[in-house]
């Protein structure tokens, strides 16, 4: 693990040593979910437009974490909420499911309901709408952003475009801005054009 930033130091820690996110469900056993929200919490980081990890306040820059289509697509929209520059760095760089080469991981409802608290609901954090874990992951600045509720009844967010900054993560470590492109565009197979691609990141 690197370094953990100031701003998640003060969260509680898992057995491995990771920071517990603010919106992540702590169950009746004590055990923290990282993919369970707490809707809760949820909605008072999206009312007092804080940070979805650390809880702290937002600047007017914020930043967003997930595949290319909703990073990039015009119809796109993130699950994960906005996040400070430190704690989402942290997040790519460490977070199982965004930098492992390989991640499996499912929670059975029947076994989360014995001793999920009151109000919590499995929530499908990090997700793309293909259940498949995308094979790049991006890490996005903008200066504003939506709600917009899905068909399934969840609240996303549709960030304000072109970025002010736009980096390409795969497996723990960033990759330049060229072979990140043509890996959104690639691995979306035709569903995401290039010009959409530069247009977001604020290329002609």
């Amino acid at each position: 693990m690197i370094d953990i930033p100031e701003c998640l130091a003060g969260l509680g820690r898992d057995r491995r040593g990771y920071p517990i996110p603010v919106t992540a469900v702590i169950d009746r056993d004590g055990t923290p979910h990282f993919t369970v929200t707490d809707q809760p919490a949820r909605h008072r980081m999206i009312a007092e437009d804080r940070c979805h990890l650390s809880s702290r306040k937002l600047m007017r820059g914020r930043w967003f974490i997930g595949g290319p289509m909703p990073a990039f697509h015009e119809f796109g929209a993130f699950i994960d909420g906005p996040m400070l520059d430190e704690a989402s760095l942290f997040a790519v760089q460490t977070c199982p499911y965004i930098a492992a080469p390989k991640y499996a991981r499912r929670i059975e409802d029947a076994a989360f309901a014995k001793s999920a608290p009151t109000g919590s609901q499995l929530m499908r954090t990090h997700e793309e709408p293909n259940p498949d874990r995308p094979e790049l992951f991006l890490r996005v600045m903008t200066t504003g952003q939506k709600l917009v509720t899905s068909n399934t009844g969840d609240m996303l967010f549709v960030t304000r475009k072109p970025y002010v900054r736009v980096e390409f993560w795969r497996h723990g470590r960033q990759l330049g801005f060229d072979e990140g492109v043509a890996l959104s565009v690639a691995g979306c197979r035709g569903e995401l054009a290039l010009r959409d691609v530069l247009k977001a990141c604020g290329k002609k």
